[in-house]
């Protein structure tokens, strides 16, 4: 490791030359910040989820967004994609991080998404820089909250409690209590020992110093575990993410019903997080779940006590206004929606007995996105994730899902209705599955003429290192996946793809080596690369169905 002079270890007090929340503004403006989607923000899940907790929602033909702390638009342009009849506002403090925005949407054929450069502050004080009487349907404010003075989060409170729409959803999402507390003697110890600069050279030393703790801080005690994690996650995020996270003067943690408290204030009522699983008991397992409720403590106060118990760092809460009308939800309002599941499907055996349907059996195993074995014990949900699987990445309408549940178990839709709705909402409130109202014209095979999403076609024809996926997700892609994308418009086909990965290999654009770093040149292998490529793209939500909207911007990309 290379040794660094700049380290200036204070035994007091972080080491600040000046006005530090000032040149944090000025870095946000120069140095920027990552400019990726998140899944949990989209209008179609928010709105989704509202519905479920008995909200009635917008329709999103003509949804109404505002992103607050929009950054360069890869949220917000991305949605404003999806929804090409809805209206879409961005704010960003940055004034170059909203021309990267404009720029982007202006590649990518977006109309629909105005990204205006305002303190919001100054927004929340003058009605007219959004409009006097304007509301919003939706309104987003992620990885904003934590890391802004008090005057801002007063700002954010205050727009949200304002511009939304009787029926309208909001979102924060912020650092949570009680893990922040073990993440902060991270962001401590680097605020003392990496002195002022520009944002680079403080990210260059930051990881420069994490290498030598890493290497000689020591793997014995009761956080030596926690710290490796640490370690290994900066080491996979970016030097913006390290940089905003730990070095900038702002990042305040809250408990979730402080949290709760101060959006009351405001005239705001906290309906969830926007990743429910977190917040269910479940995640205990059955034989906790049955003693948190045991407890009978209201809905906040479980919430919290799960934060407690599993060191939560992070929340997506989702609000609405203290007034807004709430009926009933629940399973009531899934054949209303449309779900999908992560899920592969590893085995089935179907044994059914016509004269006595109760005798019937459906067994099936399945793996999780996240590698891990699902087994259900009843037919029920075993034949659900079995459709839901064979349609994956893309959703299907709970209604269908029905239909197809009683045709696969031999039995009426009336018998299953009721069963399917229930564990459909299960499912979706355990973090399993995802619901929305949109078709979002994912294809769930690979198509002879593969089609990428329009969005993901741009951002890889302009070089960029993450794009955006159908399901509003950010995927990391590499020099072969850009010289796909940019061809897959639905004209090539795949001996076409293997010719595109070929003349990029022979003009030196792309280079590709095996394990020994020996080149990989011929063409079985670079077909075997292709298939593999393609099949990554369409878990992701990367490809299209031919009767979908991107198919019709095939060749605008």
């Amino acid at each position: 490791m290379r040794g660094h002079t700049l380290w200036g270890v204070s035994s007091t007090a972080p080491h600040h030359n000046g006005d530090r929340a000032g040149a944090d503004l000025v870095a946000y403006d120069t140095f920027g910040y990552d400019n990726v989607a998140f899944r949990a923000t989209h209008a179609d899940w928010l709105c989704a989820l509202a519905a479920i907790h008995g909200l009635e929602v917008a329709d999103l033909d003509d949804v109404r967004v505002l992103e607050l702390g929009c950054g360069r638009g890869g949220n917000l342009v991305a949605m404003a994609d999806d929804i090409p009849a809805g209206t879409f506002t961005g704010i960003d403090h940055a004034p170059s991080q909203i021309a990267d925005g404009r720029d982007l949407a202006r590649r990518a054929g977006v109309a629909n998404c105005t990204l205006l450069a305002a303190d919001l502050v100054d927004v929340a004080a003058d009605e007219h820089l959004l409009g006097r009487d304007r509301v919003f349907d939706v309104i987003i404010c992620h990885g904003v909250y934590s890391w802004v003075p008090d005057a801002v989060r007063a700002a954010i409170r205050s727009i949200m409690a304002t511009r939304l729409a009787p029926t309208g959803v909001a979102s924060i999402s912020f650092n949570a209590l009680p893990g922040w507390h073990a993440r902060r003697i991270v962001r401590d110890a680097l605020r003392r020992v990496v002195p002022d600069g520009p944002p680079a050279q403080m990210a260059a030393t930051a990881r420069e110093f994490l290498a030598l703790w890493r290497e000689h801080g020591g793997d014995a005690g009761p956080l030596a575990g926690f710290m490796q994690h640490e370690f290994d996650l900066l080491d996979r995020l970016s030097d913006r993410y390290l940089y905003f996270e730990h070095l900038v003067e702002h990042n305040q943690a809250f408990y979730l019903d402080e949290f709760v408290r101060d959006m009351a204030a405001s005239g705001l009522t906290y309906l969830g997080d926007a990743d429910p699983g977190t917040s269910s008991p479940a995640q205990l397992g059955d034989d906790g779940a049955e003693q948190i409720t045991a407890l009978e403590l209201d809905a906040i106060a479980t919430e919290q006590l799960l934060d407690v118990m599993t060191n939560r760092f992070f929340r997506r809460a989702v609000l609405c206004r203290a007034d807004a009308h709430r009926s009933a939800g629940g399973a009531v309002v899934m054949p209303g929606l449309r779900i999908g599941a992560d899920v592969d499907l590893v085995t089935v055996n179907v044994d059914l007995d016509s004269r006595n349907p109760d005798a019937s059996a459906i067994d099936a195993a399945f793996i999780d996105a996240d590698g891990s074995t699902l087994t259900p014990h009843d037919p029920t949900t075993a034949t659900m994730l079995w459709v839901l699987s064979e349609h994956r990445p893309d959703t299907m309408a709970v209604t269908d899902l029905i239909a197809e549940v009683a045709r696969r178990r031999s039995v009426s839709i009336d018998e299953v209705h009721d069963d399917v709705c229930e564990l459909a909402h299960e499912l979706v409130m355990r973090g399993r599955c995802d619901a929305g109202r949109r078709d979002r014209s994912l294809a769930s095979d690979i198509a002879d003429l593969p089609v990428a999403r329009h969005l993901a076609r741009v951002q890889a024809t302009a070089g960029d290192a993450v794009i955006t996926t159908g399901r509003h997700d950010h995927l990391a892609v590499d020099t072969m996946d850009r010289v796909l994308l940019r061809v897959m418009d639905g004209t090539c086909d795949h001996d076409g793809l293997l010719g595109a990965v070929t003349t990029a290999v022979a003009t030196g654009e792309l280079r590709i080596t095996d394990t020994d770093g020996d080149p990989v040149d011929s063409p079985v292998d670079l077909a075997d690369l292709v298939a593999a490529k393609l099949e990554r793209f369409r878990v992701a939500g990367v490809l299209m169905r031919r009767d979908g909207d991107d198919a019709i911007r095939g060749h605008t990309a």
